[in-house]
C-alpha cells in the first residue's frame, strides 16, 4: 500500500482509529477521488466512503472493503484478487475487466453494477443478488453462487464451468452460449430461462425445475 496527496497516511490512520472507536478518528472519505493505478494492497477500507472514485487499474489485492460505499466507483481493470467486499454498496460500480479472483462478494447486491469480462474465478457470491446484472463474457468458473439470485441477469458467453449454483434463482436468466460444464445446478429454478447454445456437459441438474419452459435450442446436455 502506498500513499499520495489524495490518500494520505494521516487519513488512513484516522480511519483505522475510527473503526475501533467511532468517537475518535475520522471515517475515510475518498468520494470522487482520482486514484488511478493506486496501490491499495492489503488496505483496510471497511465502511469507507469511496463514492464516485476513479480506481481504474488500481491494485486492491486482499483489500478489506466490508460495507464500504463503492457506489459509482470505476474499478475497470482493477485488481481485487482475494478482496473482501461483503455487504459493500456497489450500485452503478464499473467492474469491467477487473480481477476478482477468489474475492468475497457474499451477502450483497450487485444490482446496477457492470461486470463485463470480469474475472470472478472461485469468487464467493453466496446469498448475493446478481439480479438483472450484465456478466457478458465474465469468468465465474468454480465460483460459489449457492442461494444467489441470478434472475433476469445476462451471462451471454460467460464461463460458469464448475460453478456451484445450488438453490440459486435462475428465473428468466440469459445463459446463451455460456459454459456450464461440470456446474452444480441442484434445486435450481429455470423458469423462462434462455439457455440457447449453452453447454451443460457433466452438469448436475438434480431436481431442476421448470426446464420445460426454458429456451433450449442448441443446448448440450451430455
Amino acid at each position: 500500500m502506498k500513499f499520495n496527496k489524495v490518500f494520505t497516511k494521516k487519513m488512513y490512520n484516522a480511519h483505522q482509529e475510527w473503526l475501533k472507536d467511532k468517537t475518535k478518528g475520522k471515517r475515510l472519505d475518498l468520494s470522487g477521488a482520482n486514484l488511478v493505478d493506486m496501490d491499495l494492497t492489503d488496505a483496510n477500507l471497511a465502511w469507507g466512503d469511496l463514492r464516485g472514485a476513479n480506481l481504474i487499474g488500481a491494485n486492491l489485492t486482499r483489500s478489506y472493503l466490508v460495507e464500504a460505499d463503492l457506489q459509482g466507483v470505476n474499478l475497470s481493470s482493477a485488481n481485487l484478487e482475494g478482496a473482501n467486499l461483503t455487504k459493500a454498496e456497489v450500485g452503478g460500480t464499473n467492474f469491467t475487466e477487473a480481477n476478482l479472483t477468489k474475492a468475497n462478494l457474499s451477502v450483497m447486491s450487485l444490482y446496477g453494477a457492470t461486470l463485463i469480462r470480469t474475472n470472478l474465478y472461485s469468487a464467493d457470491l453466496r446469498d448475493s443478488s446478481l439480479r438483472g446484472g450484465d456478466f457478458f463474457q465474465a469468468n465465474l468458473s468454480s465460483a460459489n453462487l449457492t442461494d444467489a439470485d441470478l434472475s433476469y441477469a445476462s451471462f451471454t458467453d460467460a464461463n460458469l464451468s464448475g460453478a456451484d449454483l445450488t438453490q440459486a434463482n435462475l428465473v428468466g436468466v440469459e445463459l446463451c452460449s455460456a459454459n456450464l460444464t461440470g456446474a452444480n445446478l441442484t434445486d435450481v429454478d429455470l423458469y423462462m430461462a434462455d439457455l440457447r447454445w449453452a453447454n451443460f456437459t457433466d452438469a448436475d441438474l438434480t431436481r431442476v425445475s421448470d426446464l420445460a419452459s426454458a429456451r433450449i435450442k442448441g443446448c448440450q446436455f451430455r
